[in-house]
C-alpha cells in the first residue's frame, strides 16, 4: 500500500471512529504509526507534513511529528494556518514550560486534584511512560513526603539518579531530601523514599507513626503470585508477600495512592474471581485502563518453517530447521538491512539464564568482532576481562557487539549494558524476563526464542510484556517482534487471566502472614480458626506488638517458635552469641553464627537457604557459615574464588552461582532471617538484665553487609546507584590508595559518581 491509499484508509478510519463509534482508538492510534513509518522512506511534500501534524495532534500524541522530523534531517518547518491550529490544540498538554505529555498522560494527570483523595490503579502498555507521568503529577501535586516503591534495587538506583539530577535544574525538586536506606532517621520537611516493598517494610518496623501523602507502588501486578515473571529468581514466590504487605501499610498511611503496571487484565461481570474488584472498591482506589493505548505500533513476524520471509524493511530466506540458524539468520538479515542505527538493535528473549549464555556462545561463532570499538566500550570490556577474566561469556560477547542480561549479572553489569545498547555501541541483547522488569531499552527488534519461561508456559501477560519492549515512544513508531516458537503468538492472542488478590478472595490459600492483612469476611472457617490460634499463641508468648509486629513477611508462630528457642538457650551458647555480636565488626566468629544457624533451622522456609543451612563444610560448621564468611572477608570476589576453587566451577557457572547466593539468599532471606533473631536475641538478653534493648550488641552490622553489601551510608548509596566493587569499597573503608588501583572504566564511574555522593 503506497502512503497517499495509506492516508486516505486513515482519513476514513479516523473520522469514522470520530463521527459514528466505528472501530477502535488503538486501531487509529496504530494507523497512525504505521503512516508515520512510511513517511520516514517518503519525499514529503509541505502538504504531507501538514496533515500528519494534524493527526498527530488529532490523536493526542504531537511527538510523533518532532520524531519524524529529527527522523528526516533536512525538514525546514514552514507553517501554516492548519499547522498552527494544532500546534495550538497541542498546547493543552504542556503541564510546564518544558514538559509535554500525550494525551492519554494527560487524562490521568488531571485526575488528580488538590485536597481530595486520589486513589487510583492505572494498567497502560510499556511504552506509556508511567514513571515519567508520576513526576509531573508530583510536580502539580507538591506533596511533602512522598514514597516511590519499585520491584528492584535496580529500578531504585536508576529513580534515584533521576530524581538527583532533577534536584540540580529544579528549585522544585531542589526542596527534597531523597532517601534510600531503611535505617535511616525519622525525616522532617520535604522527602522522597525511595524502596522496593522489602525495605519500605523495614522502615516502617522502625518508624511506626510515619504518615505519607503519595505512595506510588511499580508493577503492582506482584501482589499475584501467577503474574510473578521470573521463575528463575530464588524468593521470587515469597514476593507476592512482600508486595500484599507494603500494600496493606500504603493504604492505611497515604491519602493518594497511585498503583501501576502493564497490561493489567481486570475482573468485570462475568469474571469468576472479582477479588481485585473487591480490593479496589474497599479502599476506594478508581480503574484507570489504558492498556488500549499502545503508541507504538507491533509488527509480527512467524518464522516457523523454511521460506522466504519479508515486512517492508526486512527480507531473509530460512533454509535450516533448527532454531539457532534461524536466529543467525534474523539477526545478520537486520544488521545488513537496516540503516539507521536505530533499527539495528536487537532483544532476543532466552526462557533460561543458562540458554542467554549459550545463544551468545552461538552468535560469536558467526558473527564478526567489532573492528572498531567505542572507547566506552572497550575500556568496560578491559574492565571485566581483568576483573572476571576473558573466558567468562558476558565479557568477551561484548567484543561482538553482544550484551547479556538476566537476574544473576551483577547488578552494575547490567547497567552498563543496557546503557551501552541503548547508546548503539552494542546491538544485541540477550535476556530472559528481567528486561520486562521496568528496565528502559531502545530497541526496534524483539526476537523471542522460547514460550516458556523457565519449565512453565507464558502466560497472556509475559507475552505482552515481552513483546511490549520491541519500539520505543520517541525513538520509533513501530517495533518488530519475530518469534521463532510457534506457541508465542497463541499465548499472545489468548485471553488473559484477570489479576487477583489473595486477601479478598475466600477460596484461596492464605499463608499466616496474609491472615494478619485480611478481614474476617474473605477468611474461610478454617482461616478464622487458625487466625484465632495464632492470636492466643501470641497473647501466651507475651511478646509485645512492638515485637512480634515486625518483619510482617514472616509467621508469628515463627516467630513465637524462635523466641522460645532463643529462651531455652544454655548460658554456653549464649554467651558464644554475645561475643559474636561484640567482636563482629573486626572479627567472625564460625562457632558464633553456627549457634545463630541451629536456632533457625526449621523455620527458614527458602530452600536455597535451608540447603545450606542442612550442608556442613570437612570442619563440621555449616556450610552456610563458611559462604558468609567469605563474602563478609572478601565480598563477591571472595564467594567467586570460592566457588570456583571448592567446586571446581566453570567461570560462567560459578558466576551465577556466586550472585544468586549473594543477590538473592544473602539479600533477601538471609538477612531477613538474622534480622529477627537479631531482634528476639536482644529483647531475650535486655529482659534477663533490664538493659535497653537498643544498647545490647546485636547483628546489625553483619545484616547491612548481607543487605548491601557494606555498612557505611555513602557506600551503600553507591551499592544502590550501580557501581564496580571496589568503588563500594572505597566509600566503605575512605582509603584514597585504593582511588590509584582504579582501572579506566572504575575511574571514569568514580568520577560521576562522586558529585552525586
Amino acid at each position: 500500500m503506497d502512503f497517499a491509499t495509506k492516508a486516505s484508509n486513515l482519513i476514513k478510519a479516523y473520522y469514522g471512529f470520530k463521527n459514528k463509534n466505528e472501530g477502535s482508538l488503538h486501531d487509529i492510534i496504530i494507523e497512525t504509526c504505521q503512516l508515520f513509518d512510511m513517511a520516514i522512506e517518503k519525499d514529503l511534500t509541505q502538504g504531507d507534513y501538514c496533515f500528519l501534524r494534524y493527526m498527530a495532534s488529532e490523536i493526542g500524541i504531537p511527538h510523533y511529528i518532532d520524531l519524524l522530523i529529527k527522523k528526516k534531517q533536512r525538514y525546514t518547518e514552514n507553517y501554516n494556518l492548519s499547522d498552527f491550529g494544532a500546534i495550538v490544540q497541542d498546547s493543552e498538554l504542556f503541564v510546564t514550560d518544558d514538559v509535554m505529555l500525550h494525551r492519554y498522560q494527560k487524562e490521568v494527570y488531571n485526575r488528580f486534584i488538590i485536597d481530595e483523595q486520589n486513589r487510583f490503579f492505572l494498567s497502560a502498555p510499556t511504552s506509556f511512560g508511567k514513571t515519567y507521568l508520576v513526576y509531573q503529577v508530583i510536580t502539580k501535586m507538591k506533596y511533602n513526603n512522598i514514597v516511590l516503591i519499585f520491584p528492584t534495587i535496580a529500578l531504585l538506583g536508576e529513580n534515584y539518579l533521576k530524581i538527583l539530577e532533577m534536584k540540580k535544574k529544579s528549585a522544585f525538586w531542589a526542596q527534597y531530601d531523597i532517601h534510600t536506606l531503611s535505617d535511616e532517621e525519622f525525616a522532617q520537611g520535604k522527602n522522597i523514599w525511595i524502596f522496593t516493598p522489602e525495605r519500605f517494610m523495614s522502615y516502617l518496623d522502625k518508624h511506626n507513626s510515619q504518615d505519607f501523602d503519595f505512595i506510588f507502588i511499580d508493577e503492582i501486578y506482584k501482589i499475584d503470585n501467577q503474574y510473578i515473571i521470573d521463575i528463575e529468581t530464588i524468593g521470587e514466590n515469597e514476593r507476592d508477600i512482600a508486595f500484599r504487605v507494603a500494600l496493606f501499610d500504603a493504604c492505611l498511611r497515604a491519602k493518594d495512592i497511585l498503583l501501576a503496571g502493564p497490561y493489567i487484565m481486570f475482573p468485570n461481570e462475568n469474571s469468576k474471581n472479582c477479588s481485585l474488584k473487591y480490593f479496589l472498591n474497599d479502599n476506594g482506589f478508581e480503574i484507570l485502563d489504558c492498556n488500549d493505548i499502545e503508541i507504538v505500533d507491533k509488527a509480527t513476524l512467524k518464522v516457523n518453517e523454511k521460506k522466504l520471509y519479508e515486512d517492508k524493511k526486512l527480507r531473509f530466506t530460512i533454509r535450516n530447521n533448527d532454531t539457532k540458524k534461524k536466529l543467525e539468520t534474523i539477526v545478520k538479515a537486520i544488521q545488513s538491512d537496516s540503516e539507521e542505527s536505530s533499527e539495528k538493535g536487537i532483544i532476543i528473549y532466552c526462557k533460561r539464564k543458562i540458554e542467554t549464555e549459550n545463544i551468545a556462545k552461538y552468535l560469536i561463532k558467526s558473527l564478526i568482532k567489532i573492528d572498531d570499538i567505542h572507547d566506552d566500550l572497550l575500556c568496560f570490556i578491559n574492565h571485566l576481562s581483568e576483573k572476571f577474566g576473558t573466558d567468562w561469556i558476558v565479557a568477551n560477547a561484548l567484543r561482538y557487539g553482544i550484551g547479556i542480561h538476566h537476574g544473576l549479572v551483577p547488578k552494575y553489569i547490567q547497567r552498563e549494558i543496557i546503557n551501552l545498547f541503548n547508546k548503539g555501541l552494542i546491538s544485541i541483547l540477550i535476556t530472559t524476563t528481567t528486561i520486562t522488569e521496568g528496565v528502559n531499552t531502545t530497541a526496534k527488534n524483539m526476537i523471542v526464542m522460547s514460550s516458556e519461561k523457565g519449565s512453565k508456559p507464558l502466560k497472556h501477560f509475559d507475552a505482552q510484556n515481552i513483546a511490549g519492549r520491541a519500539g520505543r515512544f520517541k525513538s520509533h513508531f513501530s517495533g518488530r517482534v519475530i518469534s521463532i516458537d510457534n506457541e508465542f503468538f497463541k499465548i499472545l492472542e489468548d485471553d488473559g487471566d484477570c489479576l487477583k488478590h489473595k486477601g479478598y478472595d475466600k477460596e484461596s490459600i492464605k499463608t499466616d502472614v496474609d491472615l494478619d492483612i485480611t478481614k474476617n469476611e474473605y477468611l474461610s472457617l478454617n482461616d478464622k480458626s487458625r487466625k484465632e490460634k495464632i492470636a492466643n499463641a501470641v497473647k501466651e508468648s507475651g511478646i509485645p506488638d512492638s515485637i512480634i509486629n515486625t518483619f510482617k513477611t514472616i509467621s508469628k508462630l515463627d516467630k513465637i517458635e524462635l523466641f522460645k528457642r532463643i529462651r531455652q538457650m544454655n548460658k554456653d551458647d549464649r554467651v558464644i552469641v554475645l561475643e559474636f555480636c561484640q567482636h563482629l565488626y573486626y572479627y567472625f566468629d564460625w562457632d558464633g553464627f553456627d549457634v545463630i544457624c541451629r536456632l533457625l533451622l526449621g523455620l527458614v522456609k527458602d530452600s536455597s537457604l535451608k540447603s545450606l543451612m542442612n550442608t556442613y563444610t570437612n570442619k563440621g560448621h555449616f556450610l552456610l557459615t563458611a559462604k558468609v564468611y567469605y563474602y563478609i572477608i572478601s565480598g563477591f570476589m571472595g564467594v567467586l574464588s570460592n566457588e570456583i576453587s571448592y567446586y571446581n566451577s566453570k567461570k560462567d557457572s560459578a558466576i551465577r552461582n556466586s550472585a544468586a547466593l549473594i543477590f538473592n539468599t544473602f539479600r533477601y532471606q538471609l538477612s531477613k532471617y538474622l534480622g529477627l533473631f537479631d531482634l528476639y536475641f536482644r529483647y531475650d538478653i535486655s529482659l534477663r538484665t533490664g538493659e535497653d534493648m537498643e544498647k545490647v550488641p546485636g547483628l546489625s552490622v553483619l545484616i547491612q553487609r548481607l543487605e548491601y553489601g557494606c555498612i557505611t551510608e555513602k557506600a551503600k548509596k553507591a551499592n544502590d546507584y550501580g557501581v564496580p566493587f571496589s568503588i563500594v569499597t572505597y566509600y566503605e573503608t575512605n582509603d584514597s590508595t585504593l582511588l590509584k588501583k582504579f582501572d579506566q572504566y572504575e575511574n571514569n564511574v568514580f568520577n560521576r559518581i562522586k558529585e552525586i555522593l
